[in-house]
């Protein structure tokens, strides 16, 4: 299967380069019920692309993509697959990325693989803007809690985004650890060619195994656990395909003219400085330049190695020194650092950062140089010190194999307890307080489940009571798996899509599920999802010291409003069953296990989402007695436990065997994927046609195009129209959008940049643009600066732009709302009639080169088509 030239955005290629990183650690053994990929999102500006993609295409090639409800729910559907062993992918942008470094620490500490978060960045604090932008950095290293470890990839072009999105996989899978692409708004929408390359690159994807927890009680056990996170990001360190790419660079070493100065930079601020570094050349400032790939783990050897050959070292960055900062900690104050900072979305100015280096350079004294030497001496004599002392917390405490299960470790000790009450129970005591009414009600779970052990249950437990639940049951028969606070209903939605032919349970109480997960399981409710929720309602967080939870009855102490009713909660076509009871006496329990045996059935056949709401006794305020009066007393009355909704199976389990064994008929799925992603690639990727007969003469080795108007007058499809038609001509060209918080109607513009050389700057810079196209008078008076001047070519709409700036320019003026109106009905076609009108006057491309792009990217083509070959008459 050979390789295929795109032409896409850089989150259209982000999005196809997760399909292939998932299809790389697919097992090809799997059911054809089974996902080789999970991915969930929630739309953000600038991602938006990706979920609206993922939708639309994933599912066809066998992947699972869910719209989830926020980014919170999305992160925690990423570890549900991932905890199952199945690669998972989720994209947001930087508010969204606060909401998600819950989930991404949680999946650090379990050590899971193959799984994927991606951050395209965009400028400032709170809403900010909805532009590129790169000041999340610092949280992407360190945002986390915990000393969390994962992987981080920058790439720096659409081809990168690929790229690196598939190796994140392969890297998260062979280090346990999760991967995360930090990118940017203007490389997402930023539209290049880029190969795919449908041979898969095999890495194997380790199921995890045991109890999936974060949390561990005896002494010493987190800590052997955290210094094994440790020792994977070390490895990964010494990983060579890491280090192979960690750093790339550009005119660092010219015959004759070495670089003095050397430009640190990653993602599209590596671009720029591209551009930055072949101006600065041509003015004979010798200037160099190092992207940063991978930035955890983060090149530090590199950048020593840079400040030890280079003068002066200058940081580029869209933050306001975050990256500086870094790299002044690693260099450690031995090289001269100067920083380029443009936080909030905006790029760089060239001829400004050109003149930054040049005031940089002027500086370059010999006592300067002298004394950089000597403090690179000087930290080699503290560096050479520092490397023999031993770490005395680690030597304590790095006891942990690679194999090793720390849950197993945390668990030891313990001995047996008790006899186990199921054959899939361990003997381990219950750990909730004397009276507690949960315990028989994980006893009658672990019964039930026994009954379908075959079918690997897979158990949540989040964070509350019943937290510590994954301890009693055998994970040799049950998976068992902790999410963070309130989340388990979202994670579990997304290991039933993985693995469908599984009984998945959420524990929860009343607090887990209605307080802070109430948003999750609002939406299991919504989407009908089919999975069993046990809820154990007493009615107050009864770990954390009884304060009150969202089913706290009213005048209860503390309590302001009144009760969440689970029963009203549930009415809705999503919820397939519904019981309440009181499993306080063995006629209760017994009640207990029949519906769970209900609900499951309910579960295993399709119906939607099963719900089973325990009203339990908590006795963390009260004594046994007066807590399980509470029971009876207050709670029943304030939730009757006559409420119910859904109908019982005769034989339950004659039913759910009798649904898992019509959908066995459906056989396996052998077949590799790759050659169906690569279809669905040219199919959607495919460049236009090229002109054939109507090829380009002799075409100029660069230009510049600068297209501006308002959003809904086709700005950016003229923009897709003349890449697509020249991209065979020139195959490096680069198409920048920018647009304002309001697509519609707000300013938007579009940077083409026609080049046979890949990789340049995508920003046009003053003065700089052959073909300056408006349509909007406000964007004319503000970027009219752009033109080239003498030479450009200023096009504008008459009707839009009445008294357009003069210049040191050709101007042609076109009445083309006028044209559209008389010629169409509309002004629907100006956009068209000025493009054709503004490539007769360039005089470089006949209007024929665009016919197959016309025909490929327009709706109604032949209309377009007579739009574009339109005269004034």
């Amino acid at each position: 299967m050979g390789a295929i030239e795109l032409l896409a955005s850089g989150n259209a290629a982000m999005a196809s380069g997760a399909l292939a990183g998932a299809l790389d650690l697919a097992d090809p053994s799997r059911p054809r019920s089974h996902p080789f990929l999970l991915a969930a999102g929630y739309p953000i500006t600038p991602v938006n692309e990706v979920v609206d993609w993922a939708s639309r295409h994933f599912g066809s090639l066998g992947a699972e993509f869910i719209q989830a409800e926020s980014e919170i729910a999305a992160a925690a559907m990423a570890i549900g697959a991932a905890a199952l062993g199945t690669p998972a992918f989720t994209a947001t942008s930087g508010p969204g990325m606060s909401l998600m470094q819950e989930s991404l620490s949680f999946a650090s500490a379990m050590e899971l693989g193959g799984l994927v978060f991606a951050n395209v960045m965009r400028g400032g604090p709170g809403l900010g803007s909805v532009q590129g932008s790169q000041a999340d950095l610092l949280q992407a290293i360190g945002g986390g809690h915990g000393d969390r470890p994962i992987h981080i990839l920058a790439p720096s072009s659409v081809q990168e985004m690929f790229d690196l999105t598939r190796l994140a996989f392969r890297l998260s899978a062979r280090h346990r650890l999760p991967a995360l692409l930090l990118t940017d708004g203007h490389l997402a929408l930023m539209s290049e060619r880029f190969v795919f390359d449908g041979a898969r690159i095999p890495e194997r994807l380790a199921r995890p195994e045991g109890v999936q927890t974060t949390l561990f009680v005896r002494e010493g056990t987190m800590a052997a656990h955290g210094w094994r996170l440790r020792q994977r990001l070390e490895g990964a360190a010494r990983d060579e395909e890491i280090r192979s790419l960690s750093v790339a660079t550009h005119r660092v070493e010219e015959s004759g003219a070495p670089a003095e100065i050397l430009i640190v930079a990653h993602g599209i601020f590596a671009r720029v400085a591209r551009g930055v570094v072949d101006r600065a050349r041509s003015k004979g400032l010798p200037v160099g330049l190092m992207t940063l790939r991978v930035l955890s783990p983060f090149p530090e050897a590199e950048i020593l190695a840079a400040a030890s050959r280079h003068r002066a070292l200058f940081v580029l960055e869209g933050s306001q020194g975050q990256l500086h900062g870094l790299v002044r900690q690693v260099c450690g104050g031995s090289v001269p650092l100067g920083l380029g900072s443009y936080p909030g979305g905006v790029l760089p100015d060239e001829e400004q950062v050109c003149q930054a280096l040049e005031a940089l350079h002027a500086r370059l004294t010999p006592e300067i140089d002298h004394a950089r030497r000597a403090a690179l001496e000087s930290r080699e004599m503290m560096v050479s010190c520092e490397r023999d002392l031993v770490d005395p917390g680690r030597g304590a405490h790095d006891t942990l194999g690679p194999g090793e299960n720390a849950h197993d470790i945390d668990m030891a000790g313990v001995g047996a307890v008790r006899k186990p009450p199921s054959p899939i129970m361990t003997d381990a005591c219950p750990p909730q307080c004397p009276g507690c009414g949960q315990p028989p009600v994980l006893t009658a779970l672990g019964r039930v489940l026994a009954e379908v052990a075959d079918l690997r249950p897979v158990v949540y437990s989040p964070v509350g009571c019943a937290v510590f639940a994954g301890d009693l049951f055998d994970t040799s028969q049950v998976d068992a798996i902790q999410v963070p606070h309130g989340r388990g209903p979202a994670a579990a939605a997304a290991s039933k899509r993985v693995r469908p032919t599984s009984p998945v349970v959420v524990i929860q109480g009343d607090g887990d599920a209605l307080t802070i997960g109430g948003n999750e399981l609002l939406h299991v409710i919504e989407r009908g999802d089919p999975i069993t929720l046990l809820i154990l309602n007493n009615g107050l967080f009864g770990m954390t010291g009884g304060q009150v939870s969202a089913t706290a009855p009213h005048g209860a102490p503390g309590r302001e409003g009144w009760p969440l009713d689970l029963f009203a909660l549930t009415d809705h076509p999503g919820v397939a069953y519904f019981r309440r009871l009181i499993a306080a006496d063995a006629q209760g329990i017994a009640a207990l296990e029949e519906a769970l045996r209900q609900a499951l059935a309910h579960q295993m056949t399709g119906h939607g989402l099963s719900v089973i709401e325990v009203l339990a006794a908590c006795p963390t305020h009260q004594s046994d007695e007066s807590a399980r009066r509470h029971v009876h007393e207050v709670l029943a009355k304030v939730f009757p436990t006559s409420r119910r909704r859904g109908d019982d199976f005769e034989r339950p389990m004659e039913a759910l065997r009798g649904a898992l064994s019509q959908s066995a008929e459906e056989g396996q799925d052998q077949t590799e994927g790759s050659e169906a992603l690569r279809e669905m690639l040219r199919e959607q990727f495919a460049p236009p046609p090229a002109a054939g007969e109507f090829g380009l003469p002799s075409p100029p080795p660069s230009v510049n195009l600068f297209l501006c108007g308002r959003g809904g007058q086709g700005i950016q499809l003229l923009a897709h129209l003349l890449q697509g038609a020249l991209i065979a001509a020139y195959p490096g060209s680069t198409l920048l959008p920018w647009y304002g918080p309001e697509v519609r109607r707000g300013v938007t513009t579009a940077s083409l940049r026609l080049s046979a050389e890949p990789n340049l700057s995508p920003v046009i810079a003053a003065g700089e643009a052959d073909l300056f196209l408006c349509l909007d008078g406000e964007g004319l008076a503000e970027r009219s600066h752009l033109i080239r001047r003498p030479g450009g070519l200023m096009v504008c709409d008459t009707d839009l732009c009445p008294e357009p700036p003069q210049g040191e320019w050709r101007s042609l003026r076109v009445p083309a709302t006028a044209l559209s109106r008389r010629g169409f009905g509309s002004a629907s076609h100006a956009n068209m009639i000025l493009l054709g009108h503004a490539l007769r006057a360039l005089d470089l491309f006949p209007l024929e080169t665009l016919r197959g792009a016309v025909d490929s990217l327009c709706p109604a083509p032949e209309e377009n088509w007579r739009a574009l070959t339109l005269s004034d008459g």
